[in-house]
C-alpha cells in the first residue's frame, strides 16, 4: 500500500528540470563479488522497473551514485504501524526521500543543495486523493536528516562511488509520515494462480 501511495508522488518529481531518476521504495540488492576464499559482499539500491521500456528494459534500476545524471531521488521504507478505529485500519508509514545532486550538471553557481531540496519538498503535497480502497491520505514531512553519509549507511558503495558526497556533489534525505485509512470492506480476497498437477 505505501509503494502504490510513494508511486503516486513520482510524476511530480520526475517533472523537477534537476531530476534524470525518481524511484519509488527501494529495495537492497546484495552481491557478492571477489573469490571463494575471500568474497566481498556488496549492498546497493535497486528499484523494481515496473515500466520498462527498450531505453531501460532491465528488472531492477541501479540508484548508485552516477557522475552522468543531474539527480537521482528514491524512498525507504522505515516502517508501518497499524491501529483500528470502527471497521477501518490506521495505517501511519515512515519513509525517507534520498536526494543525491551534482550540482556542476544543474548549475555552476550552485555551491549546495539547499534549494534543490525546497524544490523537492515543495513538490511533495501534503495529501493525495483516495485511490480505490486506500482513504484520507495525508503526508507530512517531519524534518530533514543531519548531513552525514550515514545517510547510506545501508549500502556499500565502491570508493570511487563514495567521492560522490563531496562538491561538485550534494545530498540529503528527508523523513515523511504519511498516514492512510483502509476500510476492512476493501480488503478483496486474495485470488490465487491457478495451478497444474503433474
Amino acid at each position: 500500500m505505501i509503494q502504490t501511495i510513494v508511486n503516486r508522488l513520482l510524476p511530480d518529481l520526475k517533472a523537477l528540470n534537476f531530476v534524470d531518476v525518481a524511484a519509488g521504495i527501494v529495495r537492497s540488492q546484495k552481491e557478492v563479488k571477489g573469490t571463494k576464499d575471500a568474497p566481498i559482499h556488496k549492498v546497493y539500491p535497486v528499484y523494481f522497473n515496473s515500466t520498462k521500456t527498450t531505453c531501460s528494459p532491465n528488472d531492477y534500476i541501479s540508484l548508485i551514485p552516477d557522475s552522468s545524471k543531474k539527480g537521482i531521488v528514491y524512498f525507504e521504507d522505515k516502517g508501518t504501524t497499524i491501529g483500528e478505529y470502527k471497521d477501518s485500519f490506521i495505517m501511519s508509514s515512515q519513509v525517507r526521500l534520498v536526494g543525491w545532486f551534482n550540482l556542476k550538471l544543474i548549475n555552476t553557481t550552485l555551491t549546495n543543495a539547499d534549494t534543490l531540496l525546497l524544490a523537492v519538498a515543495g513538490a511533495i503535497p501534503s495529501g493525495l486523493d483516495n485511490d480505490g480502497g486506500i482513504n484520507a491520505i495525508t503526508i507530512e514531512c517531519t524534518g530533514n536528516e543531519q548531513k552525514s553519509i550515514a545517510i547510506f549507511s545501508e549500502y556499500t558503495f565502491p570508493e570511487e562511488q563514495t567521492q560522490y558526497t563531496m562538491y561538485p556533489y550534494d545530498y540529503f534525505a528527508l523523513n515523511y509520515n504519511i498516514q492512510f485509512r483502509i476500510h476492512r470492506s476493501c480488503i478483496n480476497d486474495i485470488t490465487l494462480k491457478a495451478t497444474t498437477c503433474y
